[in-house]
This record gives structure tokens, C-alpha cells and sequence, in this order.
């Protein structure tokens, strides 16, 4: 299929495809830098558990003075101590982890970068895929109004000869009336085909962000809103 691509479409499929394998790179190059920020947030966890613990030992101690002191005073929770080493283990990881972090964030800037600017080719080379697809539609926009004028003309070249036929024609005037009422056109946009178009080019931009063959949804329809004043000629 790329090989009956335009030379702008295959510019955007070479651009997606440079964006998806930028966007893959920084993904792992995150999850790296994910996995080095989770030894700190462990840390940070641990020492929640570990303050907690601590309180509701103290909690307890307070508790058991204020109801005079009898008996063995209450021991830490279980695990307290195996708790506060574990908490002192992860510190130190978590100092070593945010220093790796730090010493890796050139890698996650640099992958942002390349990220950054493999979506700028990506969206100049969707432009020139939208300028691409406009290009038929003016040419025939301008083919369809030069034949209209044409015709436009064309049809008036007997109202602009009427007084010489008047005699060969009777009430000429009459039917020249006719068809400048008959040519009184003004066709406008079927309900909502404004809102369409629009809608139209707004699914295209979203499609070809990451298919280099998407095309735009046909135009809207129009209607003759004085259709039903229309006489014929006569």
C-alpha cells in the first residue's frame, strides 16, 4: 500500500513511524527511570509503617502509665525491629537510587527530545498531506464555477438579444422574465453540512495522525430553499 502512497503521504507514514519508535524509547527509558524512583518511594513507604508502628507503641506506653503502671510495660508490635532495619537498609538504597536517577535524566531529557521533534515531522508532514487533499477539491470548486458562468452567460445571451427578436418572437420580454426568475439560484447547505465539513476535516486531521491513508469524508449536500416557488418556463 505505501508504494501507491503520494510523496506527502509517504513522508507521514515514514514520520508515524518514526514517532511510534521514538515514543517506544522513551517508554522504556521511563520505566528505567520508574524503576529507579520506586527504591525511594519504598523508602518512603517503609518509614510510614515504621512511624505508625512506633506510635501506637508509644501510644500503648502512654496508655498503660496513665492506668498506673502495673505489670510488664507493652512490648513493640511484632516485626518492629526487623521493621526499623529494613527502613535503615532502604535509605541507603533510596540515596543511591535518587543519585542514579539524577545521573539518568540526561537519557530521559534526550529521549523527550527526540520524541518532541519526530511529532513536529509528523504534524509538518500532515500539513502538507491536508494542503494535498485540497488541491482536487479547489480544482474542481474553480472548474465547476467557471461552467456555471458559462452557462450563466450563456442562458442570458437571449435576454440580451430580446429587443431584436421582438417582432419574431412574441412576448419575448415575458420569457426572458421566466428564465432570469428560473436562473435566480442560490442554493445553500443542507442542515448541519456546515457542522459536517468541519467535522470532516477534524476526523481527518485525527486519523492521519496515525494513518497515512486516511482521506476526508464527502462534502455536504445542498438544497434550493425557494424550490417550491419555481415555475417553469414559459
Amino acid at each position: 500500500m505505501t508504494a501507491q502512497l503520494s510523496d506527502s503521504r509517504r513522508n507521514l507514514a515514514a514520520a508515524q513511524t518514526e514517532l511510534r519508535a521514538a515514543s517506544d524509547a522513551q517508554a522504556k527509558v521511563h520505566a528505567h527511570r520508574e524503576k529507579l524512583l520506586d527504591v525511594g518511594r519504598r523508602h518512603t513507604e517503609l518509614r510510614r509503617q515504621l512511624e505508625q508502628a512506633q506510635q501506637a507503641h508509644s501510644q500503648a506506653l502512654v496508655a498503660w502509665a496513665s492506668a498506673g503502671a502495673e505489670g510488664d510495660a507493652p512490648s513493640p508490635a511484632p516485626g518492629l525491629e526487623k521493621l526499623a532495619k529494613d527502613v535503615a537498609t532502604a535509605e541507603r538504597s533510596a540515596s543511591a537510587g535518587d543519585q542514579a536517577a539524577r545521573d539518568f535524566q540526561g537519557e530521559v531529557d534526550a529521549a523527550a527530545q527526540v520524541c518532541a521533534q519526530a511529532l513536529d515531522r509528523l504534524r509538518a508532514a500532515r500539513r502538507e498531506v491536508l494542503a494535498e487533499v485540497a488541491v482536487p477539491l479547489i480544482a474542481e470548486y474553480r472548474t465547476s464555477k467557471a461552467s456555471a458562468e458559462s452557462l450563466l452567460q450563456h442562458v442570458f445571451g437571449l435576454q440580451a438579444i430580446a429587443r431584436e427578436l421582438s417582432t419574431e418572437v412574441p412576448s419575448i420580454g415575458t420569457l426572458t422574465g421566466s428564465i432570469a426568475s428560473a436562473m435566480n439560484f442560490h442554493p445553500v447547505l443542507a442542515p448541519g453540512g456546515a457542522q459536517a465539513s468541519r467535522d470532516a476535516w477534524k476526523r481527518l486531521v485525527a486519523d492521519l495522525f496515525d494513518d497515512a491513508t486516511a482521506e476526508l469524508g464527502q462534502p455536504p449536500n445542498t438544497i434550493d430553499p425557494h424550490a417550491h416557488l419555481q415555475k417553469p418556463v414559459a
